[in-house]
């Protein structure tokens, strides 16, 4: 497990800014394109999948400070218990190699 990075990452969306059967002017595409600039939207896509064509219109956007911070604590919180079970483990490990050793009569220096 990789230690968290407080950085901003792009999330995913459902996106309303296209409708997907009307045709846009170019008038049209700008406003939506000046409105993506003030929304902080990156990109839209648009996904087909299955054989009936399902659609699926999406966008990107760039993390808020408090979804940074709020996510970046939850993911810190869990790499930290993490390495503090690899750590138990690795001590686990080390006693019953002592154990074992002492049981075949061999001598330990710490």
């Amino acid at each position: 497990m990789k230690k968290p990075k407080k950085e901003k990452k792009l999330i995913k969306e459902e996106s309303n800014l296209f409708s997907l059967y009307t045709p846009y002017t170019s008038d049209m595409l700008r406003g939506i394109a000046n409105e993506m600039d003030g929304n902080g939207i990156f990109a839209v896509m648009i996904d087909v999948f299955g054989y009936d064509a399902c659609f699926e219109c999406c966008h990107q956007r760039e993390e808020t400070e408090n979804e940074l911070n709020s996510r970046y604590q939850k993911e810190l919180k869990e790499y930290e218990k993490y390495k503090a079970a690899q750590k138990t483990r690795k001590e686990r490990e080390r006693a019953e190699i002592i154990k074992k050793a002492k049981e075949l009569g061999l001598k330990i220096s710490e």
